[in-house]
């Protein structure tokens, strides 16, 4: 069983080698199976796998590509990109962000002197299990 997730990453590399050896090196330190290892081949390969393997939409905001995407993950996916948010934002630029709506409620994180924010819970968001409930 699983949820829904809509996905926005805002995000401008400042080191495109870094966010990829970061990402890599995230996969390999929480035991990421060979086959999703195998989609994180260069930027585009990251981006889709982060925000969903299917369509994904790209606009710019304030000089920002964003690149949104809706996907179906377990629960715990919610972890794993904060997690990852925040292993790789050494690479990008300041004002960088990733935005996720699971089936209730929101949460952000920001790049901020080169370091991820604290989570920013939206409404209805229950952070004890990950999900919009209140149960």
């Amino acid at each position: 069983m699983g949820q829904c997730y809509s996905v926005y990453l805002k995000a401008k590399l400042k080191d495109a080698d870094a966010f990829v050896r970061l990402t890599r090196e995230f996969a390999d330190a929480n035991g990421w199976s060979q086959d999703y290892k195998d989609k994180l081949t260069g930027i585009s390969g990251i981006i889709n796998f982060i925000v969903g393997d299917g369509s994904v939409d790209v606009h710019y905001e304030d000089g920002f590509p964003v690149f949104r995407g809706e996907f179906d993950a377990s629960y715990s996916w919610d972890g794993v990109m904060s997690e990852w948010f925040e292993a790789v934002a050494p690479s990008l630029v300041d004002g960088s962000s990733i935005e996720v709506w699971p089936d209730e409620g929101s949460w952000k994180r920001t790049v901020v002197g080169g370091e991820a924010s604290e989570t920013e819970y939206g409404e209805c968001y229950d952070e004890e299990d990950g999900d919009g409930d209140d149960e």
